[in-house]
């Protein structure tokens, strides 16, 4: 049987978040109790997460867990951050990957691939890959962020001889 995270642990999870200036995305348990159980909490911040984020939320849930049975029966709490293959759900994530190539599935199923320009509190502008290689006249696209299903931000290496590849790290992330 999946063990199931008491809504008043996920309080002291968001508060926990709150006092760090981070947010909680999602939290979810490994394991079955009584035996090698694990907490996971993924967190974020418009300003992106560092080692130190998930550092002081975990020690805010150490300390959490001398007065919380739910968190003392615990064999592990991980503090992650989103990861570069995780889809953005929410607005406030975008800003800071301005510039960047989005790979976005609309609701109706329509796929668009291009490089986020602007961001307003609506709605988000995106340059057409194909536009943005040919440098042509193409129209960027304004897509408001109730349209959107999945957006996940596509990694750029740069192969011998400076050419840019695109990888997504999870081909199925942007399929979400």
């Amino acid at each position: 049987m999946k063990t199931e995270i008491p809504v008043s642990v996920l309080a002291i999870i968001h508060a926990a978040c709150e006092k760090c200036g981070v947010r909680l995305l999602e939290a979810n348990v490994r394991g079955t109790l009584p035996k090698r159980v694990r907490l996971e909490a993924v967190i974020d911040s418009a300003d992106g997460i560092t080692h130190e984020d998930c550092r002081n939320v975990s020690k805010l849930l150490d300390e959490a867990a001398e007065t919380n049975d739910f968190l003392a029966e615990l064999f592990a709490i991980d503090i992650l951050s989103p990861g570069t293959d995780r889809p953005l759900t929410e607005p406030w994530q975008f800003p800071k990957h301005k510039g960047r190539t989005l790979a976005t599935t609309l609701k109706t199923g329509e796929k668009i691939e291009g490089v986020l320009e602007n961001i307003s509190e609506t709605d988000i502008t995106l340059q057409p890959k194909r536009a943005a290689k040919q440098k042509c006249t193409q129209t960027a696209r304004k897509i408001q962020f109730s349209e959107i299903d999945s957006a996940v931000v596509q990694v750029l290496f740069r192969a011998a001889g400076g050419q840019k590849n695109v990888r997504t790290p999870n081909k199925n992330a942007a399929e979400k």
